[in-house]
């Protein structure tokens, strides 16, 4: 028994409080003992909470045993109370008890030993019952808080667009959300303790059965289950939808596996418009590829007729007869250079890519090659060392640096051109750049250069604004990105990215 024990006493009797105030002494260390003579001191008691057990006589000059276990009771129902009392008899112990008393003691003179044993006794109920009550009111509020996350959850899951489905280690369904219901025709009732693969029956593309879904993978914990693919899903009607697919494995704080959940997200309607968009974009791309090849000869002609009305007609026009035939002209070249444009961009944006295994210093000589008389015209000068091989369509790559070349050329400053072509690794990629020392590009055109006929000199230089948009074309459908680098002054920097194989 603790130390410091409280007592409360109450008995007209001075002989039997020594008494039972020895007995108290003799059994536990500490223990101090205050002794209530009247209905002052004991309002003091209860209104100071100053004891760890009362011990009362049934009757007393001022009161009675009966009173004060039920006031005490009333304000400290956890507070042991003992009864010592020459009068006991069934129906005065029976209507103590009910109000709460935990034990009583006949008084006689070999009854005072018994005191410690009930206060000790009486103690150790009080504090097991308490323990109880506490573990009760922790199991209660531990209980109330997963009724709230249960319900927390199921509302999360019901929100949720996509499906969700939980199993247990053996692939059983433990848990289904209402999207997932919908996508596989299953009711959560229905599917309660079924195999995943009953419920959700994945097919490839060419309607093969999957073997190694993401839920198998991720029970036997194989990181590839995370790797997120397009499946068809074949609802329990024979409804066909097309999927996103991902699984991760259930653990405990040991790292156990105890299940895998899978989330499931219906992707056929946007399945549908990729396909009609690269229909269509496919479908634009021949008209805008026949109609430039139907314009070129009509478009020349017109330049023919006109360039033939210059030089052997001219001098019988008088007015304004020579301005305007020099205006058709003029209109008549910048027409078919724009149709030419049109018809290169149609040949790289339907053109097949013949991917192998390129050396990129094998392109750059054929391209400077070709271009050498252009170089030499300049003294321009082309340098690289040491560039990667490729897996790349050769063709479309020499297009791509003899544009960024002849680029460099047109747009040179007062010193003869200089171009740096680099290459550098990053992670799943290649980066190269292609630099000059031209006349550069001011930071408000640089996001409009790669569009198709956009020019930023447009009465300075010739051209039809197209050759940058080949590039970025090409390089876009290699999988790569282009950008350009530049300070107006101070030439510019065009890099652009290819995959790089790990």
């Amino acid at each position: 028994m603790r130390a410091g024990l409280r007592v409360a006493l109450i008995d007209g009797n001075e002989q039997d409080r020594a008494l039972i105030k020895r007995e108290l002494q003799r059994a536990f260390d500490n223990v101090a003992i205050r002794e209530v003579t009247d209905r002052a001191e004991f309002d003091r008691l209860i209104e100071e909470n100053g004891y760890d057990v009362l011990i009362t006589d049934y009757q007393f000059g001022w009161g009675d045993g009966l009173e004060a276990l039920k006031t005490s009771k009333l304000r400290y129902p956890d507070v042991p109370v003992i009864m010592f009392t020459a009068r006991a008899n069934e129906e005065m112990v029976a209507e103590a008890m009910k109000s709460g008393l935990d034990d009583y003691v006949v008084k006689s003179p070999k009854r005072f030993v018994r005191i410690p044993a009930a206060v000790r006794i009486s103690l150790e109920h009080a504090a097991a019952q308490n323990a109880k009550d506490a573990a009760e009111k922790r199991l209660s509020l531990t209980l109330h808080e997963l009724h709230e996350q249960r319900e927390w959850l199921s509302t999360m899951l019901r929100s949720i667009a996509s499906g969700v489905i939980a199993t247990d280690l053996e692939g059983r369904v433990r848990l289904m959300n209402p999207s997932a219901e919908k996508q596989t025709g299953w009711s959560a009732g229905s599917a309660l303790g079924r195999d995943i693969g009953e419920v959700m029956h994945l097919a490839e593309e060419s309607g093969k059965p999957v073997a190694e879904t993401p839920v198998k993978l991720a029970l036997r914990g194989d990181s590839r289950a995370a790797e997120e693919h397009d499946y068809t899903l074949i609802s329990r009607t024979g409804r066909r939808i097309t999927i996103i697919d991902g699984a991760s494995p259930i653990r405990d704080e040991s790292g156990k596996i105890l299940g895998a959940v899978t989330v499931i997200r219906d992707i056929s309607e946007r399945k549908h418009m990729v396909r009609d968009l690269a229909r269509s974009n496919q479908e634009l791309q021949h008209f805008t590829y026949a109609a430039a090849h139907d314009l070129r000869e009509p478009v020349r002609t017109v330049r023919a007729f006109t360039e033939l009305l210059e030089t052997r007609h001219s001098a019988a026009l008088t007015g304004e007869g020579p301005r305007i035939l020099s205006y058709i002209a003029s209109a008549a070249r910048r027409m078919e250079e724009l149709v030419d444009g049109l018809f290169q961009y149609g040949q790289a944006s339907n053109a097949d890519s013949d991917l192998a295994d390129v050396s990129l210093d094998d392109v750059l000589r054929t391209v400077t090659g070709a271009m050498r008389k252009q170089l030499e015209e300049t003294h321009a000068k082309v340098e690289w060392n040491g560039l990667p091989p490729l897996r790349a369509d050769r063709n479309q790559l020499a297009v791509v640096f003899q544009n960024l070349i002849s680029n460099a050329i047109k747009y040179r400053g007062r010193n003869p051109p200089e171009v740096e072509i680099t290459a550098d690794a990053f992670e799943g990629e290649w980066r190269f750049c292609v630099a000059d020392n031209g006349i550069g590009i001011a930071p408000r055109h640089q996001g409009r250069i790669f569009n198709i006929f956009e020019r930023v000199h447009p009465h300075d230089y010739p051209g039809a604004g197209i050759g940058l948009s080949i590039c970025r074309r090409l390089i876009e459908r290699q999988g790569g990105r282009i950008w350009v680098e530049s300070e107006e002054g101070k030439g510019s920097r065009f890099c652009f990215t290819f995959p790089r194989p790990e």
